[in-house]
């Protein structure tokens, strides 16, 4: 329990990540230790998927891959036209 829990004595409900365009929400448990751990593991991407695409380091917001567009081989922030980074976090 964190801070906040301890303090207003429950936890706190567990947000999750989700995409910022369609809302699809991904296993917090997975995706910080496939994407914000120490031994970061990028898995592959199926194009079209409501698999966790990247984050944008301009707005900062999460995609998935149906959500973003593409340049090539690299997704891009559909807002931003800035290449996604794998990380959740930095």
């Amino acid at each position: 329990m964190g801070i906040f829990g301890k303090l207003f004595g429950k936890k706190l409900e567990n947000r999750g990540y989700f995409c910022a365009k369609c809302g699809v929400r991904w296993n917090t448990e997975t995706m910080e230790m496939l994407y914000g751990g120490a031994g970061l593991v990028a898995g592959m991407i199926t194009p079209g998927s409501n698999q966790y695409a990247g984050r944008c380091p301009k707005c900062e917001k999460l995609y998935c891959a149906r959500c973003t567009s593409s340049k090539g081989i690299t997704l891009q922030c559909p807002d931003c036209n800035v290449d996604l980074k794998a990380a959740l976090h930095g």
